[in-house]
């Protein structure tokens, strides 16, 4: 609001009274000239009627004693043409009028007198009140012979007041002219230099005022004289140095607020800050994150209601701030939007000068706790890779006996044998006959089956052998068909793929070329990355009532082995099939652990080996995976 729009402001209160005050000295000292201008005419005219009187009375005195009354008229009418009269009358010595028919010539300046025939009182004839009119009276003597002098009568000079108002008329007009032309100048005066030296600075101090008022606290450059400053202009230098030093003052205040905010937004934890009684004061970006409700929504309003998956921390947070002390509570399980993850929850008190509260942190824990469940599933199976090289140890040496034992019996039965002879004709055995029996007893077949046993069980340990050995994840050129064949061979020896979702009756299609497909990898890590995504596929096919069948096709892409698998499950929804890389990412019940996870897998190949992996529903039903790895280290 402007200074100049206020009814009340100082200058124009200020203004309004020197004005007033100088108007009514003015108007009081005017009108005291005017009076005594007034009665000095006034006192003229009547020092004008006596002078006429003096004149006239000697004559009239002749006049009334010879009883003349046309001498009296005759100097009446002498006199009538004076600025100064408006009537006259002359009465004898008993108070009766004389001459009773007097009126002034047309020319006399002033009003007719009108006599009333019966009482003889003189008025204007405009029949204003006698009040209008005043007169001097003389009484009129004679001296006869002896010298006495003997009252014969009176005389009666009227005049009027507009006789005297006609006098002063012009110096009256002349001294209000004065008067207007003082005012005038003077109010024009006190609007140009009030304007100046207090409209103007008070209403640029006042918007000043206003713009610290609503926050603005740049520098608002109020006038300020280099010399004889005045009372505002000093208030106008304290001024600009205060809102500079508010200005600066504010500035740091809001550079800590942004610093303090951003340490806040910036920790990986979520915090809110709570009053007594449970109300939010402050909430960090994560909490935004977490919940949808930003920071000015969420302000003033309930911690429960806003975030009701934290209903039961109200009762610790009252003990944190009755006993003063830090409450903590570690892996708690929270629920959000259909969501379980675990957090730890640290709850401080804060006491300020009137208030109590306490800052609630929490941290997200299901990455930790799911890195240890898998640290303690890797310990385990670490230790099963330990048992099962130890184990493969163990059982190549009894495999390796009996198949010595199989190849001895086929040499010590073979009739060709010169050795195998002797010993027939020593003991009289026809070698032909006996290998006939065995033939026919179809021994010989089972000596193959168990050679051919053999063979699969030494399969079976190398392969176990191979799993368990630590990587050393040393790249080479291999054959994609080469890791592709092993990691089929191991699927077909898993426990889990064979005897819970029945592996053997999958029917594995392989659509390859038949020359090589040479990759640039670490040959254990990518067969390990096929096992999972293998065992993937098994798994989404494990309660299908329909013939099981995964299909892998390969080809050459412009410098990359373009690998694709696809089986005919019944696929994935959306939601899980956009996180099924994520890591710690699970649809498996309790106590299942299927493969090494398709996270592990998708950065071995993404990330390992410069390759890339995706998912998607295939048509009609089923899943794809689609792998490219390159074809030399360059990739």
């Amino acid at each position: 609001m402007e200074l100049s729009s206020l009814k009340h402001s100082i200058a124009r209160k200020l203004l309004t009274i020197v004005f007033s005050l100088y108007t009514i000295v003015t108007v009081t000292v005017t009108g005291l000239h005017m009076y005594f201008e007034y009665r000095g005419a006034e006192e003229r005219i009547n020092t004008d009627l006596k002078f006429y009187a003096s004149m006239i009375v000697p004559s009239l005195s002749e006049s009334i004693w010879n009883f003349s009354s046309q001498g009296i008229q005759t100097i009446i009418q002498g006199i009538a043409k004076s600025p100064s009269l408006v009537g006259a009358k002359v009465l004898d010595e008993r108070g009766n009028q004389w001459n009773s028919a007097f009126a002034p010539s047309d020319q006399a300046p002033g009003m007719f007198v009108y006599f009333d025939p019966k009482t003889g009182d003189a008025d204007l004839n405009n029949k204003q009140s006698a009040s209008h009119s005043f007169n001097y009276k003389e009484e009129i003597f004679f001296s006869d012979e002896t010298g006495e002098r003997i009252k014969i009568g009176t005389l009666i000079l009227y005049s009027s007041s507009s006789i005297v108002f006609g006098q002063v008329r012009d110096a009256f007009i002349i001294i209000l002219l004065n008067a207007a032309i003082k005012i005038s100048a003077l109010w024009a005066l006190f609007l140009i230099y009030g304007y100046k030296l207090l409209t103007k600075p008070l209403n640029a101090l006042t918007q000043a005022t206003q713009a610290v008022r609503q926050g603005n606290f740049s520098n608002p450059d109020l006038p300020v004289a280099s010399s004889w400053p005045t009372e505002i202009e000093i208030l106008n230098d304290n001024f600009n140095v205060m809102t500079k030093d508010l200005s600066t003052a504010q500035s740091r205040l809001l550079e800590a607020q942004k610093r303090t905010r951003s340490i806040i937004d910036s920790m990986p934890s979520m915090i809110v800050g709570v009053s007594a009684d449970h109300h939010i004061t402050d909430w960090n970006a994560h909490m935004v994150d977490f919940t949808g409700v930003t920071l000015d929504a969420a302000q003033g309003k309930v911690f429960n209601e806003v975030a009701a998956e934290y209903q039961f921390l109200l009762e610790t947070i009252d003990r944190s701030i009755k006993e003063k002390s830090i409450q903590r509570l570690e892996k708690q399980s929270i629920y959000h939007d259909n969501k379980r993850s675990f957090q730890d929850i640290l709850i401080y008190p804060i006491a300020l000068e009137n208030e109590l509260g306490a800052v609630v942190r929490m941290d997200d824990v299901t990455n930790r706790i799911q890195l240890e469940k898998v640290m303690s599933q890797n310990a385990k199976m670490s230790s099963v890779g330990t048992l099962a090289a130890g184990m493969a140890h163990q059982l190549s040496t009894p495999i390796g006996a009996i198949s010595q034992g199989v190849q001895n019996i086929h040499r010590r039965l073979d009739p060709a044998l010169e050795a195998n002879k002797d010993v027939a004709t020593e003991m009289a055995i026809d070698l032909q006959k006996v290998s006939e029996y065995l033939e026919k007893r179809k021994v010989t077949e089972f000596l193959t089956q168990v050679e051919h046993s053999v063979e699969d069980a030494n399969k079976i340990l190398n392969n176990l052998l191979a799993f368990s050995k630590p990587s050393t994840s040393v790249k080479s050129t291999v054959d994609l068909k080469t890791l592709l064949n092993h990691a089929l061979e191991l699927a077909k020896s898993d426990y889990d793929l064979t005897k819970k979702m029945d592996f053997a009756h999958t029917t594995v299609n392989l659509n390859m070329p038949e020359s090589a497909l040479n990759v640039y990898v670490a040959s254990t890590d990518i067969e390990q990355a096929l096992l999972s995504i293998i065992k993937y596929s098994a798994q989404n096919m494990q309660y299908i009532d329909r013939a099981r069948s995964i299909t892998v096709t390969a080809s050459l892409e412009e410098g990359f082995v373009s690998l694709e698998l696809r089986d005919n499950g019944p696929g994935l929804e959306a939601e899980v099939l956009s996180h099924v890389f994520d890591p710690f990412f699970t649809q498996k019940t309790q106590g299942e652990q299927i493969g090494m996870g398709l996270s592990v897998s998708y950065k071995t190949i993404t990330e390992e080996h410069n390759g890339s992996m995706s998912i998607e529903n295939a048509q009609p039903t089923g899943l794809v995976f689609k792998i490219l790895l390159p074809v030399s280290s360059n990739k």
